[in-house]
Parts: C-alpha cells; sequence; structure tokens
C-alpha cells in the first residue's frame, strides 16, 4: 500500500480519523462491496440495491462493464461518507 499523508487531505477532521481507522483495518485504498457492507452493518444485497438505485452509498468505480463486474469504494470517498452518516444523526 503507498503512504498517504492523511493530514494533507482537505477532508473534514472526522474524515480523518474515520479514514486512519479504515487503513489500519484495510491496509488498502479502496474496499470491495462486503467489507462497506460490513462497515454499514448492511447485508450485501443492501448494498447492491443502494448501487441498483445510486443513493445511499459512497462513490463507487465499476471495474469492467458486464453486470456482475466487480465494484470498489475508494476509502476516502467511504470516510467522507461515515462521517457525513454520523453528522447527520
Amino acid at each position: 500500500m503507498k503512504n498517504i499523508d492523511i493530514a494533507k487531505l482537505s477532508i473534514n477532521d472526522d474524515s480523518k480519523n474515520i479514514l486512519t481507522c479504515l487503513l489500519q483495518r484495510y491496509k488498502t485504498l479502496s474496499i470491495s462491496k462486503k467489507e462497506l457492507a460490513i462497515e454499514l452493518g448492511v447485508s450485501n444485497s443492501s448494498i447492491d440495491n443502494y448501487i441498483l438505485r445510486d443513493y445511499g452509498i459512497p462513490k463507487y468505480k465499476k471495474l469492467g462493464t458486464s453486470k456482475n463486474a466487480k465494484v470498489v469504494f475508494n476509502l476516502i470517498d467511504v470516510a467522507e461518507f461515515l462521517a457525513d452518516k454520523g453528522s447527520a444523526k
């Protein structure tokens, strides 16, 4: 994994804290649908439904054009999503 300087990222402190935890847990800059489901506390099929509706989910990248192409989520986007979700409560 490449080292990133979290302090230099233009994200809020809550997002930086969450990103630090995610990087320690996954040791990579992106996670799978299954890993996102764990982080959000939902099922894999819920993640598929969120992707289908393009709602309630962080930005993602589809790796390929087929219907079942792998989908990955950038950890920075996940951290920002989780920070925003936490502040909405």
